[in-house]
C-alpha cells in the first residue's frame, strides 16, 4: 500500500462507511456547515451516542465532565503501581496515533504523546509541514486523508482558525473511513482539551468544586483559545460567575459575551488586576 488514499487502496479503515447520525450532513459544503451553531454540528461529530471527534467545549455536559475527572482521578491511582501501568498500558496497545503540530508547541505535545504512550499506543508525528506534502501543494484534505489511512486516531495542533474542525468535518462527510480528531488547540478558535485539563484542576484544588466560585481569567482574552473554551464549559457549573482582566484591545469576545448572557452567566470585565 503506498498511502495513497482512493479505491485501490483502501487502507485501514475501509471496513468503515456513513454513520447514520451523519445522514443530514451528507451533500453539505464547508463552508455552509461552518457557518453552523456549535449545538447544530455535535451530531456530525457523535456516534452513537459518545463523542467521535472532539473539537469544541460544547460538547461537554456536567454528567460528562464529572465522569471524566472521576476516570482521571482512578487512572493516576491505578498507574502508581506497575502492575496498574502495565494494565493500563494494555488497554489501546493495538492502536495507533498521528499527533499533527504546525505550530510550535512543546507541552502539549509531550502531553498527548505521553498520554498515548500511558494507554500503550503508538505514534508517529508530523511537526514541520515544510517536510510533509504539504509542502509540495497539495490539499489539506488529500493529506490529512492519507494520514488517517495509517492511524486510529489524528491529534492536530494548527495555527489555522478552523483547520481542525474542517479535518473532522471532511473525514466524516467525504470519506467512508473517518478517524477521530483531537483538537489539541486551533487558530485562536478553541482549545477543549486544556480547558478540560483546568477543569480537573479546579475540581481537584478548590473546595466544593467549581460550582459557586468566582473564576478570574487574565490576560490576551482576545485571542486566547483556552480561556474561550473555558468560558464555554462554565455553564455546566451551578452559580459560577467569571471576571476578565486584559487591556481593553485584548478584551474577550463579543461571541463568548453573548454566549454567556443567553445561559444567564454572571461576567464582569475590568483591565485592573
Amino acid at each position: 500500500m503506498d498511502g495513497e488514499s482512493d479505491d485501490r487502496h483502501p487502507g485501514l479503515h475501509s471496513e468503515q462507511r456513513w454513520h447514520p447520525s451523519w445522514a443530514p450532513f451528507r451533500g453539505m459544503g464547508w463552508d455552509e456547515f461552518s457557518g453552523m451553531e456549535a449545538s447544530e454540528k455535535v451530531p456530525l461529530f457523535t456516534r452513537d451516542g459518545r463523542i467521535y471527534d472532539c473539537l469544541f467545549a460544547q460538547q461537554f455536559d456536567r454528567r460528562l465532565l464529572d465522569r471524566l475527572c472521576r476516570v482521571a482521578d482512578k487512572l493516576r491511582s491505578i498507574t502508581k503501581t506497575r502492575d496498574g501501568d502495565m494494565f493500563v498500558g494494555s488497554l489501546l496497545f493495538d492502536k495507533r496515533a498521528i499527533l499533527v503540530f504546525n505550530q510550535p508547541s512543546s507541552r502539549t505535545f509531550l502531553s498527548f504523546q505521553n498520554a498515548c504512550h500511558i494507554l500503550g499506543m503508538k505514534t508517529s508525528e508530523i511537526r514541520d509541514v515544510s517536510t510533509s506534502s504539504f509542502a509540495k501543494g497539495e490539499s489539506d484534505n488529500d493529506s490529512v486523508r492519507t494520514f488517517s489511512s495509517y492511524v486510529h486516531l489524528m491529534i492536530m495542533r494548527m495555527k489555522e482558525p478552523g483547520l481542525v474542525e474542517k479535518t473532522a468535518w471532511h473525514l466524516n462527510s467525504g470519506t467512508n473511513r473517518p478517524v477521530p480528531v483531537i483538537n489539541a488547540g486551533s487558530g485562536t478558535d478553541q482549545h477543549p482539551t486544556q480547558a478540560l485539563l483546568d477543569v480537573y484542576t479546579m475540581e481537584r484544588c478548590l473546595e466544593g468544586g467549581i460550582d459557586g466560585k468566582c473564576i478570574v481569567m487574565v490576560g490576551d482574552l482576545k485571542r486566547g483559545r483556552t480561556v474561550r473554551s473555558l468560558s464555554y464549559m462554565m455553564r455546566n457549573y451551578k452559580g459560577v460567575s467569571i471576571t476578565y482582566v486584559s487591556p481593553e484591545q485584548f478584551r474577550m469576545g463579543k461571541d463568548i459575551l453573548d454566549f454567556l448572557d443567553r445561559h444567564g452567566i454572571k461576567y464582569s470585565e475590568t483591565d485592573d488586576f
